[in-house]
């Protein structure tokens, strides 16, 4: 009861008059010289609870160490720290502990922080006791559409709040007074109603049970508002926070932020150095970026994380470009990480060209070799190409970072200017695009500076230029890897994620060359299936030449179920054409057209080709596919010619009987003539090996040949008839 009246006191011992406003703390006082203004965004994941209020308390003196590194004693620069809760967007943040989120409010009110001013920053609703620490800030900046309040919500909603919850919230709000402690107690007290009325003093909130007092000691002209109804939580969008002073700004995104409180932008980067010992991981991508090698270093970067325990991935960039798609692709798996758990840093030694920009884009921060250039390239993406990409980075990638989009987009983009502007009001600089400029809020405060782009060609940095135009991390330019080291901590060399033995296996199958070759394999061992059937080799031959084909490209994810179907359709229908409908041509014909298609589309993502990359990837495939082809046809002629004498396959051929037998057999077969036959000429049936059928006019005979492999269809012309035994020879 005693925390209670202490609550209600406070609210009736505000002074008649309001304070004059003071300078925030780290302000210059009047008249005097502005300093520099600098600062850090610091993330405050919700709900509090756990050691969220150590770990952000940890965070906020490793910032402030290096902000005030190297500044001269009494200081001089103001320092502003921006707190962004992020709350679960599901739940608001609500299940805070109120123990923790009061830990946290007391420290953001302590001397500890007394020249430095706090800014709550709540681009999403927050519900619960977070809003106690949003209280203890300075000032709070909201979204438009973000609600703050309903911070009782979970407590007992039957029950008035308790006596230590209010006395907490009274000392914060008594102490901030960023929110008046009747909206704050309305906030927590359901059975709290709260007015705004207009005294000689100006606009005031109070209990409903503290009007009277109230009207005792002032004047109040008209009628109360009501903004917290009894039997309700109080809640405020930040349209509604701002025109009741609860909120000082609204601010849509990191950069309206930084603007409204005149910071650079770099002062809203996330403070992303993990607490305690860094254990560092190098993945290199280097060279050509295509489909096969997005696939691998996905693999290596998962493992870097989970089997060696990284919290900081290096991802090692050396690439003239690649496909646009496939980089796209593993830049989205790389910006899906949780920078909280696993910073990735994208070390640039030399250079990052056409798609590889994406993959630096994509890592929580850039560092680069005073040597080193990013961006431009020859081989960059197409009109429909960028338009997707604009939608990826501006939606995705970018948005990790809160950072303007043009500059980034420029890099890879030939037809997009980009100016330099400078705010006419906070004086801060920014490089936008016409469309980005038409985007802002406050596009008329912008003045236009020189262009940095050039007409028709994408921009190209160097890294002096980078660091300049705020695409590196603070100190983010360096001599030698030893210094990438330093920079974050690393006493030793980063883990270097090969790949695995497997992994290389399926890169090596999966490669044209050797993609060729296992055509070639299978096709030969079809083939001789065909022309031999019931001997098995071929066919066994043929179908791990195949698995083998479509295994290494669907594990890199080039292959899917479509080319499977259509492979294993094809096939069915060359069988059927063999064997059940021989002659037509129809099955034989769309089967192998979808025989090659399969191959064609197992070793690509795409169908059709959109740039020069895909091109020469489709020219590949088609150059692998030929090479295949003529292989297999000089290796059928070689087969049809000598398989069926070799030692192979010789005793699984019928060999025409000798010696005794044969003249036994002679007899017996002068019971039947077919010596009319001689010199007809006919078509085979059937394949003869050696023996089979064949049709001469109207007749169906068996003949067999010298030992010869023969082929159904193949023009024969009778040589030799002794009884039924009628022997033939390929004509010509």
């Amino acid at each position: 009861m005693a925390a209670v009246l202490l609550f209600g006191a406070s609210a009736l011992a505000a002074p008649d008059k309001p304070e004059p406003p003071q300078p925030a703390a780290g302000d210059a006082a009047p008249g005097a010289p502005a300093a520099p203004r600098v600062g850090r965004l610091i993330r405050v994941p919700l709900p509090i609870k756990d050691r969220v209020d150590d770990d952000v308390k940890r965070s906020i003196r490793r910032a402030l160490a290096r902000l005030r590194e190297g500044e001269p004693p009494g200081g001089g620069r103001r320092i502003t720290l921006v707190l962004e809760f992020s709350p679960d967007k599901s739940e608001f943040g609500r299940g805070s502990d109120f123990s923790r989120a009061l830990s946290l409010a007391r420290f953001l009110t302590s001397r500890e922080l007394a020249d430095v001013k706090t800014v709550a920053y709540i681009p999403r609703t927050i519900k619960g006791h977070a809003v106690l620490a949003a209280m203890a800030c300075d000032d709070i900046v909201m979204a438009p559409d973000a609600e703050i309040g309903e911070a009782g919500i979970d407590e007992d909603p039957k029950a008035p709040a308790e006596d230590a919850v209010l006395a907490g919230y009274a000392q914060i709000a008594a102490q901030r007074r960023t929110i008046h402690p009747a909206v704050a107690r309305g906030m927590l007290d359901k059975h709290e109603e709260v007015l705004r009325v207009e005294t000689q003093d100006g606009a005031e909130f109070v209990a409903r049970r503290d009007l009277d007092a109230l009207q005792q000691r002032k004047a109040i002209q008209g009628q109360p508002q009501t903004v917290i109804p009894q039997g309700k939580l109080g809640i405020f969008s930040g349209r509604e926070a701002r025109d009741l002073g609860l909120a000082r700004y609204l601010a849509a995104d990191r950069m309206s932020v930084a603007r409204a409180l005149e910071l650079p932008a770099e002062a809203m980067e996330e403070d992303l150095l993990i607490e305690g010992p860094m254990h560092g991981a190098t993945v290199m991508v280097s060279g050509w970026i295509d489909s096969r090698l997005v696939e691998t270093r996905q693999k290596m970067i998962e493992r870097a994380i989970k089997e060696h325990d990284a919290n900081l991935v290096c991802i090692w960039i050396d690439s003239p470009g690649g496909d646009t798609e496939a980089a796209l692709r593993l830049a989205k798996f790389i910006a899906g990480l949780d920078p909280a758990q696993t910073l990735t840093v994208a070390y640039i030694p030399r250079e990052a060209r056409g798609a590889s920009v994406l993959l630096a884009l994509a890592c929580d921060q850039i560092v680069m070799q005073r040597s080193a250039r990013l961006g431009g390239g020859d081989d960059l993406p197409t009109d429909q190409e960028l338009l997707d990409l604009r939608s990826a980075l501006k939606d995705d990638i970018l948005l990790k970072r809160k950072r303007s989009w043009s500059l980034p987009i420029a890099l890879m983009d030939p037809k997009l200017p980009v100016h330099q502007y400078t705010n006419v009001k906070s004086n801060l600089q920014d490089w936008f695009s016409p469309d980005e400029l038409a985007e802002q809020p406050d596009k008329g405060d912008w003045q236009r500076g020189p262009q940095v782009t050039l007409d028709g060609r994408a921009l190209a940095v160097t890294a002096d230029q980078a660091e300049q135009l705020g695409l590196l991390r603070e100190r983010g330019l360096v001599d030698s890897f030893d210094q990438f080291k330093s920079l974050y901590g690393l006493t030793s060399d980063p883990t270097m994620v090969e790949p695995t033995w497997v992994d290389r296996l399926i890169h090596i199958l999966a490669s044209p060359g050797i993609g060729a070759i296992l055509w070639l394999v299978g096709l030969v061992g079809l083939y001789t299936e065909l022309k031999m059937p019931g001997t098995g080799v071929g066919g066994f031959v043929a179908i791990v030449a195949f698995v083998l084909f479509f295994w290494a490209h669907y594990l890199e994810q080039t292959a899917s179920a479509l080319e499977i179907v259509l492979f294993i359709t094809g096939l069915l229908f060359v069988v059927l054409e063999v064997f059940v409908l021989p002659g037509h041509a129809i099955f034989g014909l769309g089967g192998g057209v979808m025989i090659i298609m399969s191959l064609v589309l197992a070793s690509q993502t795409f169908v059709i080709p959109h740039n020069s990359s895909q091109v020469r990837e489709l020219r590949d495939s088609l150059l692998a596919i030929c090479g295949a082809g003529v292989g297999f046809v000089a290796t059928a002629m070689v087969l049809r010619r000598y398989l069926p004498e070799s030692t192979l396959m010789r005793p699984m051929m019928l060999q025409p009987p000798e010696g005794a037998q044969a003249a036994e057999l002679q007899v017996r077969e002068s019971l039947a003539d077919f010596r009319h036959l001689i010199g007809q000429q006919g078509t085979t049936v059937t394949q003869l090996t050696p023996s089979g059928k064949a049709r001469f006019g109207e007749e169906l005979v068996n003949v067999s040949s010298d030992g010869e492999w023969i082929a159904a269809g193949t023009p024969v012309v009778v040589v030799e008839a002794h009884g039924s035994r009628v022997r033939v020879e390929v004509v010509g």
